[in-house]
């Protein structure tokens, strides 16, 4: 039997061939660089390198505000904003090893340092590193995770008889 054209199923026909995903799009990307570790490596270095620049960026925010806003508190807490950027980009670094970790860290930081901004009515500027490093490290989970994951529940209790 014959396999029919493209022009005779119509232009928006799939007959045939595998649809292109996001998930054949990471399956090939991950063969390109297990088979390249200086792509990967530099790929690697590249994210380490755009959060230290954000990193920057957060410290450059804290140089120049001219308004220090302490709340309640004597001094500004402000600097734990370029502090958390640093430990985003440490993050970052060590995605490969430390995966879980790093996510939950940066996390729980950023979630403490919101709380703390809110119980002594100050204000701070957001960590741009923050952010980037918190995207970069979610997908980077959510690509690990094996395919219906997130569908399988452990059992709390044996079934009955």
């Amino acid at each position: 039997m014959q396999r029919p054209e493209a022009d005779e199923l119509g232009p928006d026909s799939t007959a045939g061939r595998r649809p292109f995903t996001p998930k054949s799009l990471d399956r090939m990307l991950e063969r390109i660089q297990r088979a390249n570790t200086t792509l990967s490596k530099a790929s690697d270095l590249t994210m380490v390198g755009v959060a230290a620049m954000l990193s920057l960026a957060d410290l450059a925010v804290w140089l120049t505000d001219p308004e220090v806003d302490k709340g309640r508190l004597t001094f500004s807490i402000a600097l734990l904003v370029p502090c958390l950027g640093a430990l985003c980009t440490a993050a970052v670094g060590l995605q490969r090893r430390h995966l879980a970790v790093a996510v939950t860290t940066i996390a729980a930081v950023s979630m403490a340092l919101t709380l703390a901004t809110s119980i002594i009515e100050t204000s701070l500027p957001p960590s741009f590193a923050a952010l980037f490093a918190l995207a970069v490290l979610t997908t980077t989970v959510l690509r690990r995770a094996p395919s219906g994951a997130h569908r399988r529940t452990p059992r709390t209790r044996p079934r009955a008889a």
